[in-house]
Formats: C-alpha cells, sequence, structure tokens
C-alpha cells in the first residue's frame, strides 16, 4: 500500500489547479512557489515572484468517536506577497480550491487527487496574520504582506500509513 500523506497531495493539487507551482521550479513572476514545510520558516518571494506559499502541518488527531474511522490533519497555509491586494487574491484561490463557496460548513466527499478522498475540508483558523516568529527573518518590516489561514482535512484511516 502507497503512503499518503494530505499535505503532500495538497500541494499536488494546488499545483493541478494552477494555483501555485512547486518550489524546485524556476521562478515564475505570475505563480508563486509553494514549499512544504521548510525549516527556516515561511520563505520571502524569490526575484520577481509575487508570492511564496509555505505549507505546514500544524496537527494530526483522531476524529471524535463517531467518526474513529477518519484522521484528521490540520494544514497551515501561510502567504508572503509582495502586496496585500497579491497575497488576499492568493488567498481566496486557494480557498476557492479547498473549500469553494456553497460548502458551507464544509466540503465533503472531495476527490482532492487521484488517489486521495477526503471526507471533509473546512476553514479551521480563518485568515490572520503571520505571527514574527514564523517568518524566515524574524521582524515584521520587510515590507511584505503575511498571512496565514488554517484548513482541516478528515480523511479515512484506511488510505493513510498510519
Amino acid at each position: 500500500m502507497a503512503e499518503y500523506h494530505v499535505i503532500d497531495e495538497l500541494l499536488s493539487c494546488l499545483v493541478t489547479a494552477g494555483v501555485v507551482q512547486r518550489w524546485n521550479t524556476a521562478v515564475s513572476a505570475t505563480i508563486p512557489g509553494c514549499v512544504i514545510g521548510p525549516l527556516k520558516g515561511a520563505p520571502l518571494p524569490r526575484d520577481t515572484e509575487p508570492a511564496t506559499v509555505t505549507l505546514r502541518q500544524s496537527g494530526v488527531t483522531q476524529a471524535n468517536g463517531m467518526d474513529a474511522w477518519l484522521q484528521e490533519t490540520a494544514i497551515e497555509v501561510i502567504v508572503r506577497a509582495r502586496s496585500a491586494p497579491a497575497g488576499r487574491l492568493l488567498h481566496r484561490s486557494i480557498r476557492g480550491v479547498i473549500h469553494p463557496r456553497g460548502s458551507f460548513p464544509a466540503r465533503t466527499n472531495w476527490q482532492m487527487t487521484a488517489s486521495l478522498l477526503v471526507e471533509r475540508a473546512y476553514i479551521w483558523r480563518g485568515e490572520q496574520t503571520i505571527p514574527p516568529s514564523m517568518s524566515q527573518q524574524g521582524d515584521r518590516d520587510l515590507g511584505t504582506y503575511d498571512t496565514t489561514e488554517s484548513y482541516m482535512f478528515a480523511v479515512r484511516r484506511s488510505l493513510l500509513s498510519t
């Protein structure tokens, strides 16, 4: 059985949707690069990039007793953009993929990628200003728009390596 990690599948989903590109590809002036959990925190946009996206797993829990067959994973989406409008648009684009309008309170039975069915996806914590300790340089006077938003994904345990 293949190992599935929700954060890796989310990156693939966002790349397929055209919202971000993988970090190890050439820098683009229109599509932001996306990195998973860098050790030094959320990186600044590179060269001509309008923004960067960092995906960070912030917790894995077992769902409540009624849903013991599910595992919930919280993923933080951190956006560092050169301008506030670009950052807001990027968050809206990501939110549109994960939790589109009309899916209140949660998006259910969603085929995130060809191999991963998400039972529920919902906004865990709404958009907030990024705490200074999460930025790579550790300060806020870098002229970037830095925000974070968290999502919760409930996936069947049988699909994951647990």
